[in-house]
């Protein structure tokens, strides 16, 4: 894929989520094959997206060639595709007006790439303190307190039980709304899933890590 045309505003990386205004359990799939198809359309109407793009055998590129659109967490997400060019403004905000149109979509709003820092948020949790040759010191570490035998509660996007920091050979815990707990667990003691029993978006399984994981 080639990008086309000169001097326009572009934008490098299409993100954008669109947040159901009520539980969308039951409608979901219907709701978003209805938000899909208006992009699809919207996508083909606009001269500014087919002009901007174009194959080597120089025919129009379709809407699913450069974006990915599922839900996911109680909203319909609009990725550009990786490795795919700029779009000029004038196709991207007719999209992001299209999602928002539907009277299922509350709000739109920009989803950035999940970026880790760990190696930096450790040292700054343990007091942003230098140690011998300006590297950075972990003074906690230092008089062993590593929160063993101790039970944090966190609140996030879920969590990947079979990742090896939190996997347990012996089983694991229920993962529903009973809010049971299991002590004898490894690494999890309880797993309440409101919204779902898996991690679709990484970030919980992220978090938790920062917290408790150890292989």
């Amino acid at each position: 894929i080639e990008r086309l045309g000169e001097n326009f505003d572009a934008v490098e990386s299409v993100r954008y989520a669109g947040n159901f205004c009520e539980d969308p359990s039951s409608n979901a799939n219907r709701n978003r094959n209805v938000a899909r198809l208006a992009l699809k359309q919207t996508f083909g109407n606009n001269g500014n997206c087919a002009s901007s793009l174009i194959t080597d055998s120089r025919s129009l590129v379709s809407f699913t060639d450069i974006f990915s659109f599922k839900f996911m967490e109680s909203r319909l997400l609009l990725h550009q595709r990786e490795g795919t060019p700029a779009l000029p403004i004038g196709c991207v905000l007719p999209l992001v007006e299209s999602l928002a149109s539907h009277p299922f979509v509350c709000s739109v709003e920009y989803d950035p790439p999940v970026t880790i820092f760990n190696h930096e948020a450790r040292w700054i949790i343990q007091g942003s303190v230098y140690g011998e040759n300006n590297s950075m010191d972990l003074p906690l570490h230092k008089v062993g307190i590593s929160g063993e035998n101790q039970v944090a509660q966190m609140s996030d996007t879920g969590l990947s039980v079979n990742s090896c920091y939190f996997f347990d050979n012996d089983g694991e815990v229920v993962r529903d709304r009973s809010a049971n707990v299991d002590s004898t667990r490894r690494k999890v003691v309880q797993y309440y899933a409101k919204s779902s029993s898996e991690d679709e978006n990484g970030h919980g399984s992220h978090c938790a890590g920062t917290i408790m994981g150890k292989v």
